[in-house]
């Protein structure tokens, strides 16, 4: 709630191109980033 206050008071706080990921994206990318800590 708080961010879209400043964003109404500053809009150029805002990222016109943001993209929200589709979902299981970042638990995938959390996986990977796991399996490579293991890895080295």
């Amino acid at each position: 709630m708080a961010l879209h206050q400043r964003i109404e008071v500053d809009p150029a706080l805002s990222n016109p191109t943001y993209r929200p990921l589709k979902p299981g994206i970042l638990s995938n990318a959390l996986r990977i980033v796991a399996n490579a800590k293991e890895m080295s």
